[in-house]
């Protein structure tokens, strides 16, 4: 197991006027390579859930165990853990600081003590695996360079510290279309080559469709329940309760099937769909 979760509570400001019980007996499980979504309205707690995952919130009450660190334990190597779960914050351009942007993708290794070399390889390493030109940017100014390359020049920061856990919090808000597309398909190939497993808290249910092998559902500081991508039409009057939705094509997915016309269950991507409403239109079997 990558993550496992058990009996988690947090409280903000207890015992004044102002305490809040933001998180209540949330129990769950991510495995070893799996791409965890994380959805819920504003408040239901998603944030302070992934927040205790690297150490950013400390435990108060249940069970915390990150890649064998127990985060019940008296003394927890945060500097350990920090370097296992990298986290990704909404608008991660605005964590940028340095003066170079190879001096910001660095920060982390340095802090590490590493040696000068392999800070030198890992900057380049990141780099690469998001899609800059070492040569180009390194030693440019990051706030010289567009939205986009700022948000890869963050994420490439985390990437350094080749973390095993990488945590993403709505890391595609503010974006239009295209550039979703990109930061999302950045995350799929980390997943597919440096990083283990994935958490991302999202708004967008067409995004989870597509990218989440599996989904969580926060409400009111609870988890409400854990599905496939696949599944969740099925929480459609659940999650409309919750003010959320289904994904568009599970949708059509559903219209289809009121007109007698039943689609594969992973029909939840546009290339997926298509396919298969092509293979019905010449007469095919399902697939």
């Amino acid at each position: 197991m990558s993550i496992v979760v058990e009996n988690l509570n947090y409280v903000y400001n207890p015992k004044t006027a102002f305490e809040k019980h933001a998180l209540i007996d949330v129990n769950l499980t991510v495995d070893e390579g799996e791409f965890l979504a994380i959805i819920g309205h504003t408040g239901s707690g998603k944030s302070t859930f992934v927040q205790h995952l690297n150490g950013l919130i400390k435990l108060q009450s249940g069970k915390i165990v990150v890649d064998g660190i127990d985060l019940t334990q008296k003394k927890v190597d945060y500097k350990l853990l920090r370097a296992t779960v990298g986290m990704v914050f909404q608008y991660p351009e605005y964590q940028l600081f340095a003066d170079t942007v190879y001096n910001d993708v660095a920060f982390g290794p340095k802090n590490l003590k590493l040696s000068s070399q392999e800070i030198d390889e890992r900057v380049r390493e990141a780099l690469n695996l998001v899609g800059l030109n070492f040569d180009y940017v390194s030693q440019k100014s990051p706030f010289e360079l567009s939205g986009g390359e700022k948000r890869r020049v963050a994420i490439a920061g985390v990437i350094a510290m080749r973390p095993k856990i990488l945590v993403l919090d709505e890391p595609t808000a503010g974006l239009d279309p295209s550039g979703k597309n990109e930061i999302l398909n950045l995350v799929t190939k980390l997943r597919e080559t440096t990083v283990h497993t994935v958490v991302m808290i999202n708004h967008d249910m067409d995004e989870v469709a597509r990218y989440a092998t599996k989904v969580a559902v926060f409400d009111k500081g609870s988890v409400k329940f854990v599905t496939t991508p696949q599944k969740l039409y099925l929480k459609r009057d659940e999650l409309v309760q919750m003010g959320l939705d289904i994904p568009t094509l599970a949708k059509l997915k559903l219209y289809l099937s009121s007109k007698g016309i039943e689609v594969g269950e992973d029909c939840l991507t546009s290339e997926k769909m298509t396919r298969e409403l092509e293979k019905l239109a010449k007469g095919g079997e399902n697939v």
